[in-house]
């Protein structure tokens, strides 16, 4: 063999180990690149992860400071198949109100959350104000949806004035969010 040819043949073979090389450390590199990429994405995560668990110690701390006041909080529903506390409760502040109350509940729908009462309250209006108050305090959602006010106006006044201690009637019909 020439010179010349090995020449040839060596450069040749040394070019394509080298273009080779090249190849393998361009392919390595795009590898670590993408490797370092996911590593910086994955400390991000355990660095929001960790900031996550640190705001949710400090809610369970939060939760187990206020566990008296959560554990009442979870009686503003009633038991949609037993709301008979419900009844007695309204029924207790009408009796302390010095009303007469006439409750009904309607059929539970079963697309809702809640039993839906019809209230009739009968007596003075500042009784009537004064359970509306002690119904407002009670530890039940309550949603007022219609309420109806009718008062008895005394036919021996001719002017058709109303006298203060005239029997009066407030209908209320109210969503109690059930369990």
């Amino acid at each position: 063999m020439t010179p010349l040819k090995k020449l040839i043949i060596t450069s040749i073979v040394s070019l394509a180990l080298i273009t080779g090389l090249t190849l393998v450390f361009v392919i390595f590199s795009n590898n670590v690149r993408l490797y370092r990429n996911t590593l910086a994405i994955t400390a991000a995560k355990i660095s929001s992860g960790e900031k996550n668990f640190a705001h949710m110690v400090a809610i369970s701390d939060l939760m187990k400071k206020h566990a008296q006041k959560i554990a009442r909080i979870r009686y503003i529903a009633i038991d949609s198949s037993r709301p008979l506390p419900f009844i007695e409760t309204i029924e207790q502040i009408g009796r302390s109100t010095n009303l007469k109350v006439i409750l009904t509940v309607d059929e539970k729908k079963k697309d809702t959350p809640s039993l839906l009462f019809r209230a009739t309250l009968e007596g003075s209006e500042g009784n009537i104000r004064a359970m509306i108050a002690l119904i407002q305090q009670l530890p039940y959602q309550v949603k007022i949806e219609d309420i109806s006010f009718q008062r008895d106006i005394s036919p021996s006044l001719g002017s058709g004035q109303i006298i203060p201690s005239t029997p009066t009637r407030l209908f209320i019909t109210m969503r109690v969010a059930t369990q």
